[in-house]
């Protein structure tokens, strides 16, 4: 082979390297830029309830494409700094959802947030981050709110001035207050309507019961009837009727909950009422909710908070809403932009010496610095925790470790 045959050859692998290496170049600079943009929107100044706050990037990481995680410092000239996490989802992006989450993946129950992503992730689901949700109780772990978990109801009851946070079959998120909910089950002409799912009720209530809320109902002595779902309907959701018949009656309370089954509880002063109901040829389980601004049957996920806000870009006047709102706590938010593009999950830490918190009206700015329209307070304090499949638990919650919570809302690979 010739020198200027070798000349030649090297030649042609320098441009091979160039080429490779400008290609490299390229798609560095396109993930740098896509890091910053939101590092962009989110430093500078920030103004929380009329006060300034300078905002410092510690971290921007891509989760996944067109999902990005930042950490902001914000601090005054008083000597307060507030940390805070944001993790901010393009939903137009293929391959992400939202989804919720339960503790135990029951209506009831408690389990820490990097228990649920573990768990889910052994079952087929892949998590890519998740926020705590509703307010709840330690005695029973009891969310205050409904929650719809893949179409499915977990839980349905009236709670007065709560709101919910969910997305649709289609994937558009929503914020909304409900004006009512209704449960009922229809034979013919009769209708009656139940008060609580997948709740422990009193002597004088109808409550029903699915297999979400354990292996029986653990109600009292009463009557109940085991309703077996006979359409192409067998879970409860909203706005689809459940057609079903009549299984077994049971007077002696505790019923249990067949697999695929709805148990119907009854006040015992309506033993008669349900004897007569167990002889009826077929049954219809109907569950709806008046939800402004989306229809019950498009909702695929929802979990509830108090209060909203952030509305059409403008903080609300929640101070009297609830009694800690004015005072500086760690916090959890969600959100999403005007056009329903951009979800928004953001925790707050607070009551340590790094961290003071935020009041309400604070949160509510801060969303709007975020890039949110509409924002929906959830539940805070030591619940208040962001989980990543990449980082783990990346905030620090006020327990000094993570607090175990009802339900969350998060981010889910699709698959698509």
């Amino acid at each position: 082979m010739s020198a200027k045959s070798i000349n030649t050859n090297k030649q042609i692998q320098i441009g091979k390297m160039n080429c490779t290496q400008t290609i490299l170049n390229i798609r560095y600079a396109m993930l740098l830029l896509l890091l910053g943009m939101g590092a962009a929107v989110m430093a500078g100044e920030w103004r929380l309830d009329g006060n300034t706050f300078r905002a410092d990037t510690v971290s921007n990481v891509l989760l996944a494409n067109g999902m990005e995680q930042t950490h902001i410092i914000l601090s005054n000239d008083g000597g307060r700094k507030i940390q805070l996490f944001v993790v901010r989802t393009d939903l137009r992006e293929k391959g992400l959802g939202v989804r919720s989450f339960s503790g135990m993946d029951m209506s009831h129950g408690l389990e820490e947030i990097s228990h649920v992503m573990k768990r889910a992730a052994a079952g087929g689901k892949s998590y890519l981050c998740g926020v705590n949700a509703d307010f709840f109780t330690f005695k029973d772990g009891n969310s205050v709110g409904s929650q719809v978990m893949d179409g499915e109801v977990l839980v349905n009851q009236d709670q007065d001035g709560w709101c919910y946070m969910g997305v649709t079959r289609r994937g558009l998120p929503f914020i909304s207050k409900p004006t009512a909910f209704v449960s009922c089950v229809i034979s013919g002409k009769d209708t009656i309507f139940v008060d609580r799912i997948n709740r422990s009720h009193d002597k004088d209530e109808w409550a029903m019961y699915t297999g979400r809320y354990g292996s029986s109902t653990g109600s009292e002595p009463c009557p109940e009837l085991v309703l077996c779902p006979t359409g192409r309907t067998s879970i409860l959701s909203y706005g689809k009727p459940m057609r079903c018949k009549p299984v077994t009656l049971s007077t002696t309370g505790n019923c249990a909950i067949p697999d695929g089954c709805v148990v119907l509880s009854a006040p015992a002063s309506e033993a008669r009422h349900l004897a007569t109901l167990s002889h009826e040829g077929r049954l219809k389980v109907m569950l709806d909710v008046d939800m402004p601004g989306v229809r019950s049957r498009d909702i695929a996920e929802m979990v509830g908070g108090r209060p909203l806000i952030l509305s059409d870009g403008k903080p609300l006047d929640t101070m009297g809403e609830l009694a800690h709102l004015p005072q500086l706590h760690p916090r959890t938010a969600v959100g999403y932009s005007s056009d329903r593009r951009y979800l928004t999950l953001m925790v707050v830490d607070g009551r340590s010496e790094q961290s003071s918190g935020m009041t309400g009206r604070e949160l509510a700015d801060a969303m709007s610095e975020a890039g949110c329209t509409e924002a929906l307070n959830l539940d805070g304090g030591g619940s208040s925790s962001l989980y990543t499949a990449r980082d783990g638990t990346v905030n620090v919650p006020s327990d000094g470790r993570e607090r175990k919570v009802s339900n969350g809302i998060g981010i889910i690979r699709t698959g698509n």
